[in-house]
């Protein structure tokens, strides 16, 4: 069983340990257990005429919570990517062997 409420400010759910252990595939050995129950805090965003539900986080997204040195490494990685052909375009043989337009004469 799956029961969902929605409220203007939350969102509960109940799902039973029989039902969900189905669901995962598992097997239930104990089945007088109570309802599994999720309460999801939400806050409403008008777009337009329409009020549409948004999960409303604990922590606000935000700058602070990016790693730089992992968004280098991923632009470096990019970089290679292109640089080897990997997307689907030509290798650029000069930057892999780092020979510069001045060391062709």
């Amino acid at each position: 069983m799956l029961k969902v409420v929605v409220y203007t400010d939350h969102i509960e759910a109940k799902v039973d340990h029989a039902a969900l252990a189905g669901r995962l595939g598992i097997e239930v050995n104990d089945p007088d257990h109570d309802p599994v129950e999720l309460i999801i805090q939400t806050v409403q965003v008008r777009r337009g005429e329409e009020v549409k539900q948004k999960i409303q986080f604990d922590v606000p997204a935000s700058s602070s919570r990016r790693d730089p040195r992992l968004i280098e490494l991923i632009a470096k990685a990019h970089q290679a990517e292109r640089q080897l052909g990997l997307d689907g375009s030509l290798p650029d043989t000069a930057s892999i062997f780092k020979i510069s337009p001045a060391s062709w004469n």
